[in-house]
């Protein structure tokens, strides 16, 4: 757990360093981050930069399970199923992606599987919470799967992990 609270804590204040916006808009600027990797879909996927929550702000932060754990996928807890958006950087922009689904409740507006599309990208997310820690101290997603797919056919699924932490 303390190094899950270690994470979360460096990329709080990596992103209170870099100046990012807290808002929900996601700049639309292009971004200097780096491509998760080379294939059709991969080459699309970049890295996420470091994200901040405001005070009694919570939010579910996802990095890819590999040995440099590129931040990849944010969601801020929304007030209502209405407003639900994820945040990811696809084609080098900073994107919000719009939920369409939802199903089994883990808290707030976090779901165990949920479903958002942008642009021709549809994107799948299922993940498990780890219940033996209460929001307020940082409940863990020991593993999780992200599954992309274009409107070309092209797909990947990513290994992530992560957490739903609040401030």
């Amino acid at each position: 757990m303390k190094k899950l609270v270690s994470i979360i804590s460096m990329t709080i204040a990596l992103g209170a360093c870099s100046g990012q916006t807290s808002t929900s808009e996601a700049p639309q600027a292009q971004v200097s981050g780096r491509a998760l990797g080379s294939d059709e879909i991969l080459s699309r996927i970049y890295e996420l930069a470091p994200k901040k929550l405001n005070p009694q702000e919570c939010g579910l932060f996802l990095w890819l399970k590999r040995s440099d754990t590129p931040l990849v996928y944010f969601q801020r807890a929304s007030r209502s199923d209405l407003d639900a958006h994820a945040e990811m950087v696809i084609d080098g922009m900073p994107k919000q992606l719009t939920r369409t689904s939802r199903s089994n409740l883990i808290a707030l507006s976090y779901y165990e599987q949920q479903q958002f599309t942008v642009g021709d990208v549809t994107l799948e997310l299922k993940m498990k919470a780890d219940r033996s820690q209460s929001l307020r101290q940082g409940m863990k997603i020991p593993a999780a799967t992200i599954s992309l797919k274009d409107s070309k056919g092209w797909s990947a699924v990513l290994p992530v992990a992560g957490a739903i932490a609040c401030q």
